[in-house]
């Protein structure tokens, strides 16, 4: 698959030496879909119970709006790319925000986690 017909022209000047922004891309890409995959089966069985100690739909409402962001924000990060100019700055910032966002998530989702239903076996 040929990455480099997914960059702009001034972009792959702008990144020339650097690194590929379409790999970077389809890479945050995969992350937020990923993400989102594993976020809403935790949601709809874990956060929701009704042992939980939050109100009902905290997990929803705390935990999906950074993968949902995530998505939509690298979707216009890949038009940006291949419209216009990606600034590598601007990748790596925003890379950054999107890293301690999932890693919020990352969090929440081990601290809804409930260790009761599993098998005494794995513990």
């Amino acid at each position: 698959m040929a990455l480099r017909n997914w960059e702009s022209p001034s972009t792959r000047h702008h990144w020339s030496g650097i690194a590929s922004p379409a790999k970077w891309l389809f890479a945050f890409l995969a992350l937020s879909i990923v993400t989102l995959v594993v976020t809403i089966p935790v949601n709809a069985t874990v956060a929701n119970e009704p042992d939980n100690d939050y109100a009902y739909g905290f997990g929803w409402a705390l935990m999906m709006p950074v993968p949902i962001i995530a998505l939509l924000w690298t979707l216009v990060d890949i038009f940006i790319c291949r419209s216009s100019t990606l600034h590598p700055i601007y990748a790596l910032v925003a890379s950054i925000l999107l890293a301690i966002g999932y890693f919020c998530v990352g969090l929440l989702t081990i601290l809804f986690f409930s260790y009761e239903h599993m098998p005494r076996t794995l513990y």
